[in-house]
């Protein structure tokens, strides 16, 4: 119990700070089915990466960014993104643009959450802070796809798709960096770790200025009078 509640405590403040800032809040019942979702979205993503492992024929001392840019950043991005456009992006209240911010935030803290429940049970005796840092790193990975899917809601395909594409592997790559850097960082290459402070902090503030800019973004059209 102990160890459920050290992942899943930090996981819902995080939620529950973005949720609070939502000035039109969702159903909470489509965010906890989002975040849960989520959650199980984690074991996906490690069935697609253990495959991509050996079929792509390269691990992480080979080529350490690529590896984690490619095996880790886009499949968890995608299975991440998924469980937003699957469960809730055609619902009627996804409404606002800021709304795709929101459920990716929901998503990514879910998947985390599984992540580091898994990573306790392994490691029990592990210090928590790193895993706590993972917690609100996710959903700063995020914040470039679930921003980009608020506004596709309101957009055409043609301007929706390449918007997502985008943010999506912007994610994957900061995701992949992120790993890289904390993975890299050590022995004579402990200086990269300091790295990810400015990082963090840029996230988080492109994640801010995000949702200040979408809450400010009145949709101009109905999501059913996009063609």
């Amino acid at each position: 119990m102990s160890i459920l509640l050290l992942a899943l405590v930090p996981a819902l403040a995080v939620l529950y700070y973005y949720y609070e800032r939502d000035r039109h809040p969702e159903p909470w019942g489509w965010v906890a089915i989002v975040f849960i979702a989520g959650a199980l979205s984690a074991f996906l993503a490690l069935v697609v990466e253990r495959w991509l492992e050996g079929f792509n024929g390269f691990s992480c001392q080979q080529d350490p960014f690529l590896f984690f840019f490619l095996q880790v950043g886009i499949p968890e991005e995608t299975v991440k993104m998924l469980v937003v456009v699957v469960l809730v992006f055609w619902r009627s209240d996804f409404d606002e643009p800021v709304d795709g911010l929101i459920y990716g935030t929901a998503a990514a803290l879910g998947f985390t959450f599984a992540e580091d429940f898994l990573s306790y049970l392994s490691r029990p005796d592990q210090s928590p802070w790193p895993r706590v840092v993972s917690v609100v790193a996710h959903p700063w990975f995020s914040c470039f796809w679930a921003g980009a899917l608020g506004e596709a809601k309101f957009l055409s395909w043609k301007k929706g798709i390449p918007l997502v594409a985008t943010g999506l592997i912007v994610s994957a790559f900061v995701h992949g960096l992120y790993d890289y850097l904390i993975e890299v960082g050590e022995g004579k290459w402990f200086w990269l770790r300091q790295l990810v402070v400015p990082l963090m902090i840029t996230l988080y503030w492109v994640l801010e200025i995000q949702l200040e800019r979408l809450h400010g973004r009145q949709a101009r059209h109905s999501p059913a009078d996009v063609g």
